[in-house]
């Protein structure tokens, strides 16, 4: 794997504690991960004020005569981008009796090596949903919404199997591992072939700048014949429109924009250009029977085109933190980090391309600690579900920047696709396939050795 940062030796110098380069907001201000990047104009700054009114503010149902902000449903997840992304973080399993928020449910039947939709309920269960009079075969799951009935596909539940291990000096470690419990189907019962697959929202920092970096960059880090023979053999999410994948949990979506119309579609009900097919199969009656928000000019677009970039725009502008001091402990694991491996898929720095329309991400020497690649993670993170783009054992590797954060922007820490690990030792150990030598070394390591590492993670 080669680690080399992108860019010639003519490179400017950039220090790693400005992670996105000149964008770099300051580490003290990080309540949150939405604020504008650092170097964005006062006129850019108009704009991504627009954006981010269509981000926090939630939708509503049609018909409504606020015409721009209608289309939610008729099933859904969130009636806004902000309630799943609360600050711009991770999301979370729910708690207790916490309703789902942050995490959805994806479904999917095996089929060879693939998967396909769910034949009732499509690719993601929408636990919320709107009706105007009777239920109409929907099953009356949830709570009133602005006086009419909101209903949903299903109701969801989490619980947990505990997987025990120990380290290798004899520690102690109790894993979780998810069940998605599924009550309430609202058009009958699902296959019992149907996998289930619980999705937790990922953090918004610094997406535009991972949409900066250049394909070759990411082709030069694939190795998907593990040529090297280091037993990691990263490959591009080669998408059908011959696009390469960076987004979402399986990069299955190429860039911001699309990523942002996706979630749209999928967790609002709400229809754009881009994917204007409501989330209804075509054994949901009731739900294909409901009133939709289209404008005048595009039937089945719910989202105006110049909204969606607006949306779009804001989510690329959102600044990354700064790092935070890496000294003493945290240097020693900055250290271990690289020597057991973990950098070889969380590729520490990148050089960010010339990005049409977006100067202020352009150029930038970046600090996100990821090769934006698909890795197979073994059968402890298997969900079942291949797409035509990763296998059902393959994930993206998740950007690290700012993770170090997560407690203090979300209320709580959660990692991995689902949310299974609570700590950032749990998501380590949760590590197999491809990753399986560097969990095995970091298991290895003394007590005082994987407090340095996990040292270093929180100063990301």
């Amino acid at each position: 794997m080669c680690l080399a940062l992108w860019g010639g030796p003519a490179a400017a110098p950039a220090s790693p504690r400005l992670a996105g380069g000149e964008t770099t907001v300051s580490r003290a201000r990080a309540d949150d991960f939405l604020e504008p990047l650092a170097n964005l104009g006062l006129l850019r700054q108009e704009r991504h004020l627009i954006g981010r009114s269509l981000f926090r503010n939630p939708w509503v149902i049609p018909p409504s005569s606020t015409d721009a902000r209608d289309g939610l449903g008729p099933v859904f997840n969130a009636r806004s981008c902000l309630a799943c992304h609360r600050g711009g973080g991770r999301g979370h399993p729910p708690q207790g009796d916490e309703p789902l928020q942050s995490l959805v449910v994806h479904v999917g039947v095996p089929d060879g090596a693939t998967s396909r939709p769910e034949p009732t309920y499509g690719r993601q269960i929408q636990t919320y949903g709107v009706s105007r009079g009777p239920a109409q075969g929907l099953a009356a799951a949830n709570a009133a919404l602005d006086g009419r009935t909101a209903t949903g596909e299903a109701r969801v539940s989490v619980s947990y199997r505990t997987v025990e291990g120990h380290y290798d000096d004899g520690t102690p470690y109790r894993l979780r591992e998810p069940r998605f419990n599924i009550e309430e189907l609202a058009y009958g019962p699902l296959s019992e072939r149907a996998r289930l697959s619980g999705r937790v929202a990922q953090p918004l920092l610094g997406v535009g700048l991972l949409e900066a970096i250049p394909e070759a960059r990411l082709a030069a880090l694939a190795d998907p014949d593990d040529r090297d023979g280091d037993g990691i053999s990263g490959r591009l999410a080669r998408l059908g429109n011959g696009r390469v994948g960076r987004f979402g949990h399986k990069a299955s979506q190429p860039d911001v924009l699309a990523q942002t119309a996706a979630a749209f579609r999928d967790d609002l009900g709400i229809t754009s250009a881009l994917f204007r097919e409501q989330p209804c199969t075509a054994a949901q009656t009731a739900c294909r029977a409901q009133p939709n928000g289209d404008g005048p000019q595009q039937a089945g677009v719910e989202i105006a085109d110049d909204l969606l970039a607006a949306t779009a725009f804001y989510v690329r502008t959102l600044a990354v933190t700064a790092r935070g001091p890496v000294e003493g402990t945290a240097r020693r694991g900055e250290a271990l980090f690289e020597r057991i491996g973990c950098a070889a898929c969380h590729v520490p720095a990148h050089r960010t391309e010339q990005l049409a329309g977006f100067p202020e991400l352009s150029g930038q020497r970046i600090y996100p600690y990821t090769d934006l690649l698909l890795h197979d993670m073994g059968s402890g993170l298997d969900d079942g579900l291949a797409t035509a783009e990763a296998r059902s054992a393959e994930w993206r590797t998740p950007p690290l920047w700012g993770i170090g954060l997560t407690g203090r922007v979300t209320d709580g820490q959660s990692y991995l696709h689902d949310g299974r690990a609570r700590t950032l030792a749990e998501a380590v150990l949760w590590h197999g396939g491809e990753a399986a030598a560097a969990r095995a070394r970091f298991a290895a390591l003394a007590r005082d050795e994987r407090a340095a590492l996990i040292s270093f993670l929180e100063a990301l």
